[in-house]
């Protein structure tokens, strides 16, 4: 690899690694068990919407691209992942408090105890 080429991709590595560590000072204590809820409530989705998620959030494939590989319209793939993303949340939020955790006003997961929880 030339050396130039090896430079970028070491940044590159080296400023994930920055912004995964400022994510996980913004979301504190919570976010290595949001992680791990969101990683639970993908592996319960259907094959369809597994591979919808996988292909287009972690491989990248642009909205048109499942279109094509599915062959169905780019407003059908839009939908299903609308659709998809919001099973999603609510399985995450459903996962959490079964693990004792509440939400907070502004949707991000809380450690701390609730009004029924003492």
């Amino acid at each position: 690899m030339p050396p130039a080429l090896l430079k970028i991709v070491e940044n590159t590595i080296k400023r994930l690694e920055e912004l995964e560590s400022v994510r996980q000072s913004e979301y504190g204590e919570g976010y290595e068990e949001e992680k791990k809820a969101l990683n639970i409530c993908i592996t319960l989705l259907p094959e369809r919407s597994r591979q919808f998620i996988e292909l287009h959030f972690f491989k990248g494939w642009k909205i048109e691209t499942l279109a094509g590989h599915f062959r169905i319209s780019s407003v059908a793939v839009r939908h299903a992942i609308y659709r998809i993303r919001d099973k999603l949340g609510k399985c995450i939020r459903r996962t959490m408090q079964s693990l004792g955790r509440n939400e907070r006003q502004d949707g991000r997961m809380s450690m701390e105890a609730g009004p029924n929880d003492a």
